[in-house]
């Protein structure tokens, strides 16, 4: 009998999501479990390999809700601080997870989502960056947002509502 554990099956596709929480808490009765399976679901249409990293940014939340962020394996920053140093930190991360990547020889798909209500301008030419090196671009927006408005609409590979990727679809 081998002590060796069995190798994880080479990933193809990675997806790191960027979740706003204080623009995008879940629904009241939506258990923060049901989150990633949705994700995935949309996400894996293009490519049933994507493995998915989700990270959360928003205020501390009190410490039963912190647990759910846990079991449904979403790294969370909690942070007190305004919208701008938020963005500005998801901002950072996306760079640094792009070039973490590259630079360690991952060769396969890489893409990009953003849950966030604004776009803030200074997201827009690193996020058209990203697209021409073949970063796969997917956008949340509110349910009322019109789609064809939207600052990033030609730069987006997919742009979904909140509500349609909640259902998972």
């Amino acid at each position: 009998m081998s002590i060796l554990k069995p190798m994880k099956p080479h990933t193809a596709a990675q997806t790191i999501v960027l979740w706003d929480l204080e623009d995008f808490p879940l629904p009241r009765g939506y258990d923060m479990c049901w989150l990633r399976p949705s994700i995935e679901s949309v996400v894996r249409k293009y490519d049933p390999r994507y493995e998915v990293t989700i990270f959360g940014y928003g205020e501390e939340p009190v410490a039963p809700r912190y647990h759910s962020y846990l079991e449904a394996d979403v790294r969370y920053f909690p942070r007190k601080e305004d919208k701008g140093d938020r963005q500005t930190r998801m901002l950072l991360e996306m760079i640094q997870w792009v070039h973490r990547k590259k630079y360690f020889s991952f060769y396969g798909k890489l893409s990009l989502m953003v849950i966030s209500k604004d776009i803030p301008p200074f997201f827009v030419p690193a996020i058209e960056e990203l697209k021409t090196y073949g970063v796969g671009i997917f956008l949340v927006v509110p349910d009322r947002c019109v789609l064809k408005d939207h600052v990033l609409f030609n730069t987006a590979s997919e742009i979904w509502n909140w509500g349609s990727l909640l259902q998972g679809y």
